[in-house]
């Protein structure tokens, strides 16, 4: 997966923002500077460097239950790795650099959602397949 990144001539950017409520997120043809230019960029990924990813990997819960447990100060939750954050966004620039169509037509699939409260749509579940590829 990786190595499809490092060999498609498009540039990518990786960086952090350093915004205040901004998040970690991958904007497929996007420059870090914000203008579209899908020809010449396949995305840029903004990875906060301070935030990772909170889950549950007992009980499969939606993000307002997941924050209402997390103010409860329930020892069952867990924290994502930031690297781990970071490979998930790769995978989300992978799809886009093997496929944007497909990529794209997966952002616009909901039907996942009933899988899963993570799976808010069809290009999460995607990534669920590209797991093994970052090992």
């Amino acid at each position: 997966m990786i190595q499809t990144l490092i060999d498609d001539k498009r540039e990518r950017s990786v960086f952090n923002d350093h915004k205040e409520g901004s998040q970690t997120k991958f904007k497929n043809g996007f420059t870090k500077e914000g203008s579209y230019d899908s020809s010449h960029q396949i995305g840029a990924v903004n990875f906060k460097t301070d935030m990772g990813v909170l889950f549950d990997d007992v009980n499969d819960l939606d993000y307002d239950n997941m924050k209402t447990k997390c103010n409860s100060n329930d020892k069952g939750l867990k924290f994502s790795a930031l690297v781990q954050t970071l490979g998930h966004k790769l995978g989300h620039a992978y799809g886009y650099t093997v496929n944007a169509i497909e990529h794209k037509n997966r952002q616009n699939v909901e039907s996942s959602m009933n899988d899963s409260p993570y799976f808010r749509n069809a290009e999460e579940k995607e990534l669920m397949k590209y797991r093994k590829k970052l090992i």
